[in-house]
């Protein structure tokens, strides 16, 4: 793979990047080529048993994948991102082209160690992990709420639902106001 990586790469030495020693131990699990400087460290990597090609970055402020740094322009986009799978020369050379794009298009404020920059991916990384939070939460109280509500168990269905008010559907909507007449009755 640090052939293939090596010439798609190249270019990060205009922004003082070296090539790195990779820790034998981490060569058992994914091929990693290393970019370092004292103050970033960019990471190409293939993944043994998934044959996953990806990126990393590793600043003073933190670490970051493609997705998070795509999450800035396009948080739909980076939320259905995945490292694409390459087996064989051909795949691997296709995925090296779309990072190094990637790259190029979208982490050059990376590259230049923009504080800003890192700031802003570091909320929107923690206001996208609260999202899902939020997301999960409601998954896992909705049922309990709607067996609550059939059962008429109202006091217990309302306290439940509103437990995750933004997340409401139109049908949650209804049988909350429908439980809280019931329990006002």
């Amino acid at each position: 793979m640090a052939a293939a990586v090596g010439p798609r790469f190249a270019f990060l030495a205009e922004y003082g990047l070296e090539r790195g020693d990779v820790d034998p131990e981490w060569e058992r699990h994914v091929e990693l080529v290393r970019y370092v400087a004292p103050d970033l460290e960019v990471v190409v990597y293939r993944e043994r048993m998934s044959g996953e090609v990806g990126l990393n970055f590793r600043v003073t402020e933190g670490h970051f994948s493609c997705s998070d740094i795509l999450r800035l322009s396009d948080r739909e986009a980076a939320e259905c991102r995945r490292d694409r799978v390459a087996r064989n020369r051909e795949a691997l050379a296709e995925a090296l082209d779309e990072l190094r794009e990637f790259l190029l298009i979208h982490a050059l404020p990376v590259l230049r160690r923009d504080a800003q920059f890192f700031a802003q991916v570091l909320r929107e990384r923690s206001a996208s992990a609260r999202e899902r939070h939020l997301v999960w939460e409601a998954d896992r109280l909705r049922p309990m709420a709607e067996t609550a509500f059939h059962e008429r168990r109202f006091a217990e269905a309302v306290a439940l639902f509103e437990q995750f008010p933004d997340r409401l559907t139109v049908l949650d909507r209804a049988k909350l106001a429908l439980a809280r007449r019931r329990l006002s009755s």
